[in-house]
């Protein structure tokens, strides 16, 4: 399946994988994936990172337990959207980069010494990456393709900096027709996009675990 949106360069062709949305699941375990030659647009969707929440007084706690992060929230829903939007952001970061991620790690491997001796009560959760913006996700592959810095994107375009800074937020869904075709037309290429199927839905994830 390709890509829903890319700038492409004139005459060629992308053959990457599609997006789709996330769920936040909870479980005592990591998901388990191969990472091999899988795109990824594959990780996005199949991998699920571990954080570790405490319900505190006042608001609810999140820590990132493979990569530095602290989220703090007054409701849990909000926690479960800002924990999964930065799984979304660490699996952009590390593509844009040129890394492979790091793969989810059981509960069994996780150093959580640090909650059981704080005697505050936690549970570990594995989240799945909330969506990204595609039109986002594309410009700043372009962007990174092509050596351009998002000052000059924004000096061809004739637009302040905050405007690329904007549109270059995987999290922003924003976007309008026009910009599209300016960031096309600064960068030399040519906008696709496609209406596509959403992939099947991920089955069999395990069920909430409170430690």
């Amino acid at each position: 399946m390709s890509r829903p949106v890319f700038l492409g360069r004139p005459r060629r062709e992308a053959n990457e994988g599609g997006g789709e949305r996330s769920v936040l699941v909870s479980s005592g375990r990591g998901a388990q994936a191969e990472r091999g030659s899988e795109s990824m647009d594959t990780l996005r969707r199949e991998f699920a990172y571990p954080f570790a929440v405490v319900r505190l007084e006042r608001n609810w706690s999140a820590g990132a337990l493979q990569w530095q992060a602290a989220l703090t929230a007054e409701a849990r829903e909000d926690l479960d959207r800002l924990m999964a939007e930065q799984v979304a952001l660490y699996l952009h970061d590390r593509e844009l980069e040129g890394r492979t991620p790091e793969a989810p790690k059981d509960e069994a491997e996780l150093e959580l010494s640090a909650y059981r001796d704080s005697g505050l009560h936690f549970e570990v959760v594995y989240v799945r990456p909330a969506p990204l913006s595609a039109f986002a996700v594309a410009i700043a592959e372009a962007l990174r393709d092509e050596g351009i810095s998002q000052a000059e994107l924004a000096r061809r375009m004739k637009v302040p900096p905050s405007v690329v800074s904007r549109i270059t937020d995987p999290l922003y869904f924003g976007h309008t027709s026009r910009t599209l075709r300016g960031v096309a037309e600064a960068l030399g290429r040519v906008l696709h996009v496609r209406l596509e199927p959403p992939p099947r839905k991920e089955r069999g994830w395990p069920r909430e675990h409170h430690v």
